[in-house]
């Protein structure tokens, strides 16, 4: 990987079905160096999609990853 790849690459919060990270490569993302992470003040609300909602005294835990900023 060059430079240039690596200084596009941002830091995700991925929740839901996209922790998956080969769901990600499937759809063309290439996920680098996932590990768990938190949030506070923040729920995962699961419906037709799942979302973060503000939420007191929660925290939403997920993955976090990078991944290129295109």
């Amino acid at each position: 990987m060059g430079i240039k790849e690596r200084e596009r690459r941002v830091e995700v919060f991925f929740y839901g079905l996209f922790m998956d990270e080969e769901l990600l490569r499937g759809k063309g993302l290439e996920p680098e160096g996932g590990e768990i992470a938190a949030i506070d003040g923040f729920a995962l609300r699961i419906g037709q999609r799942a979302a973060l909602v503000p939420t007191p005294r929660r925290i939403a835990s997920s993955l976090r990853t990078r991944c290129l900023n295109l």
